[in-house]
């Protein structure tokens, strides 16, 4: 399941970034609020950019919500409706939050401190703020 979400997320953000450098909501996107899961029939980008909503992924299996229209045309090529396991969404996009910085100048060092949703990879943050891919040695 984390893998089809992680190629789908994949996907999602390279479509994105031929349209520019934001994450595009597509018609149909499962959208999180505090409160519930959503399908609205257009999402405003203004509500996802103020972190009023975020957008979902699916973590495919039975009994969940998936997207529709535009947002199910991709969605479906990660999606495998015959797994029996309890399916659920996960967030696309998570914001890291409690972040720090702490710099010591005598040895020339950055201490960068944050917290991240349950689920969520530092290594992926801390890809996307370097903007470059980090590899195990």
């Amino acid at each position: 399941q984390s893998r089809f979400f992680n190629d789908w997320l994949v996907e999602r953000v390279k479509r994105s970034k031929r349209e520019g450098e934001k994450f595009l909501l597509l018609d149909g996107d499962v959208m999180r609020t505090p409160q519930k899961l959503v399908t609205p029939k257009k999402a405003p980008q203004k509500d996802f950019e103020a972190k009023k909503i975020i957008p979902t992924g699916l973590l495919f299996g039975r009994d969940v919500f998936r997207a529709v229209g535009d947002a199910r045309e991709i969605e479906k090529e990660y999606d495998d409706e015959f797994f029996q396991a309890k399916g659920e969404r996960r967030d696309a996009i998570v914001f890291p939050k409690s972040v720090t910085l702490k710099f010591d100048g005598d040895n020339s060092r950055l201490a960068l401190s944050f917290e991240l949703p349950k689920g969520s990879y530092a290594t992926v943050f801390l890809e996307a703020i370097a903007n470059r891919e980090f590899s195990a040695l």
